[in-house]
């Protein structure tokens, strides 16, 4: 009985410190709000096209890798338009599933005062499969790109 004691004693131990361990690392949680939106400042069309190729280009073949950088800062996750948003620039990717597919959509949506020629130019050199479909009513430009889950 003693020694079942101890040894229940060690697993609770165990166990708490494991749940311990858990939770400190749920600290690896974005940022999440209803209510967030991108950063007023430019977003370049250099600085656009680095983080395109970086999650979605570079993450075609699985975008859900993508994931683990855009749930760390400066993006942080709108929680009601399962959009990312960058919290230093003027940008924001969401990665979307088609539905009956294997794949997804990355898309990345951004705002600078750059001509559109520049942002079209930085953009598509990335992948002849790249969708952008220029500077938008809104002011902001919108790039697409079909990968996988």
């Amino acid at each position: 009985m003693v020694v079942s004691l101890r040894f229940a004693r060690r697993a609770l131990s165990s166990a708490v410190v494991g749940l311990a361990l858990a939770l400190a690392g749920c600290s690896n949680v974005p940022p999440q709000s209803e209510g967030v939106r991108a950063a007023p400042a430019p977003a370049s069309a250099a600085t656009a096209a680095r983080l395109f190729q970086q999650i979605c280009i570079d993450n075609r073949a699985d975008l859900s890798r993508s994931l683990p950088q855009l749930n760390a800062p400066p993006f942080v996750l709108n929680t009601f338009e399962a959009i990312y948003y960058n919290q230093s620039v003027n940008l924001s990717f969401k990665i979307t599933p088609l539905a009956g597919t294997p794949g997804g959509i990355c898309s990345m949506i951004w705002g600078n005062d750059q001509s559109d020629s520049s942002n079209r130019s930085a953009i598509t050199r990335l992948s002849s499969e790249i969708d952008y479909s220029g500077r938008q009513a809104n002011g902001l430009m919108v790039a697409v790109i079909v990968g996988l889950l």
